[in-house]
């Protein structure tokens, strides 16, 4: 299996690039080939742990499968898995993602593009933490997007980050420091991401997204781990209850929790599991999942 990385600006600071990858199954895809596009959450990119063998699942089971790598995520085209540009991590902000999100889709959407073979009317949106929460606010703005499928997604983006600590440190020193336990790199926040959410409430509204999409009809499955600690099971049963919450009353939406899962599913970075089997059952299961989803 070959895994391709390409490049694309974004389009709100085209110094910055969106870095994606795709594997190649063993036999050619076609037309009926459907898309998987995976977006990572805060403190993360596509390479996370276990991700590219989330991929290498996902591609034997059928899809074609993109990882994207927000442009401001923190790390660089050259360091893919460090975070060596704190200042972007600092100046990132959720239209950002999105302007991402919407480059990385157009790209894929394009029938001139230089990329296998593919479904542009079957493409589902995963994402894992915050990247669920962007998922679902992109894809409620997105009508090409089919399904949208979230990993421990954030349900309350205003709640989480704009909180009034987090709202008196910006007024007195303009950034939030937030520690990376797994770096012990002290990463910046800076007043932009609380000024961009002033500007773009919508952007920032899970609630809303979610029932846009419900009103839509756009099946969505939303997966949580029952132990995560980071992101709890409730934020999962929020959305869900906000997806049945609409006078259409649509049965669209499911809910999944798994058992003895944490927030990653189980999975640590850097994975040191090369055989797929051999990942953690949690895991397994969550991909599983995706794949089967309909």
């Amino acid at each position: 299996m070959k895994k391709i990385e390409i490049k694309l600006p974004n389009p709100l600071a085209p110094a910055k690039s969106i870095l994606i990858d795709y594997h190649l199954p063993k036999e050619r895809t076609n037309s009926q080939t459907p898309i998987i596009v995976f977006l990572h959450g805060f403190k993360g990119f596509k390479d996370w742990g276990a991700f590219d063998q989330m991929a290498q699942v996902w591609t034997q089971k059928g899809f074609l499968v993109f990882k994207v790598n927000f442009s401001h995520n923190g790390t660089t085209t050259e360091s893919p898995l460090d975070f060596e540009d704190l200042e972007a991590f600092g100046q990132n902000t959720i239209t950002k993602e999105l302007s991402d999100t919407a480059t990385a889709i157009n790209f894929i959407f394009n029938k001139s593009s230089d990329l296998p073979k593919r479904n542009r009317k079957d493409i589902r949106l995963v994402g894992h933490s915050r990247g669920g929460s962007t998922a679902i606010i992109y894809a409620s703005k997105d009508k090409r997007i089919k399904k949208v499928i979230t990993l421990s997604a954030v349900s309350d983006l205003e709640e989480r980050y704009f909180n009034e600590k987090n709202k008196k440190e910006w007024h007195k020193n303009g950034v939030v420091i937030i520690a990376n336990g797994r770096t012990n790199q002290k990463m910046p926040l800076f007043e932009s991401f609380h000024e961009d959410f002033k500007k773009n409430p919508a952007n920032y509204s899970v609630k809303e997204a979610t029932q846009k999409l419900a009103q839509a009809n756009t099946p969505q499955l939303i997966i949580h781990g029952a132990k995560d600690s980071s992101v709890t099971p409730k934020d999962a049963q929020d959305i869900f209850e906000w997806s049945s919450s609409t006078t259409t009353q649509t049965k669209n939406a499911k809910l999944v929790l798994i058992e003895d899962a944490d927030h990653t599913y189980n999975t640590k970075h850097p994975n040191l599991i090369s055989n797929i089997e051999e990942l953690p059952t949690p895991f397994l299961e969550m991909t599983d999942l995706v794949a089967r989803f309909e």
